[in-house]
């Protein structure tokens, strides 16, 4: 079925890529464009964040969207990433997300094949298999 002549209602972020809107213009759609929402980095974020990195036993750290990147690491302006980050996974939802991390010098050990939450979700689990833990979600 051809989507030439549809109107396509695209509910998203604010600060989004014009990836998918430009991709359906292409194919003949009339697409109309609603920000549904926005990201913004919490106030008093980073003592929690930095409280819990170092307190508490972080196995892995899971970004859904870049924008989860750039706000994690601006809560952590400071604090030396590679150090406090050593010993836990880094998890990105898929390549976008994961070239956000690496330019902002996370090391990615996580990706799903397939870039959705359940597919995070799977990577995680077998990554932790992979490393023999186990508690690694084993009830997933």
């Amino acid at each position: 079925m051809s989507i030439r002549g549809k109107r396509i209602l695209l509910v998203r972020a604010k600060r989004a890529r014009d990836l998918l809107p430009k991709g359906l213009k292409e194919r003949g759609a009339e697409v109309d464009v609603v920000e549904a929402y926005r990201t913004v980095k919490p106030r008093g974020g980073g003592r929690q964040l930095r409280k819990i990195l170092i307190e508490e036993k972080i196995d892995a750290i899971a970004f859904t969207s870049s924008s989860t990147v750039d706000h994690f690491v601006e809560l952590l302006k400071g604090v030396d990433l590679k150090k406090t980050l050593k010993n836990i996974a880094i998890a990105c939802i898929g390549p976008v997300t994961s070239r956000t991390a690496k330019g902002k010098g996370l090391n990615v050990q996580i990706q799903p094949h397939e870039y959705t939450i359940p597919g995070l979700s799977q990577a995680l689990r077998e990554y932790f298999l992979r490393k023999g833990d186990p508690h690694s979600l084993s009830k997933c």
